[in-house]
């Protein structure tokens, strides 16, 4: 039996486009955050990353794959992309 994790982003959450004053929103607490996107963008980018490399390192500790798949990407493209790494190619 094999165990993946497909971890699905939005290109916003991976690309960070925004620009100006931006406000967020909580998901879950409804709290609002306002600020600047090129004061924050940098340290979002940097802690995006870091979390899917402890996602990954987690998902390894398991003996789980590990796959972020985009939402701006097609399904057969993020699917082809894992099956060819998991063969060992590229």
């Amino acid at each position: 039996h094999s165990l993946v994790l497909v971890h699905v982003v939005d290109p916003a959450e991976r690309e960070f486009p925004f620009d100006g004053n931006v406000r967020f929103e909580d998901m879950e607490s409804g709290g609002e955050l306002l600020t600047s996107a090129r004061q924050v963008r940098s340290s979002y980018l940097e802690a995006f990353r870091r979390f899917g490399e402890e996602v990954e390192r987690a998902c390894l500790a398991q003996q789980a794959d590990y796959v972020m798949a985009c939402t701006g990407e097609r399904l057969d493209v993020t699917l082809a992309r894992f099956l060819t790494s998991r063969a060992g190619g590229y």
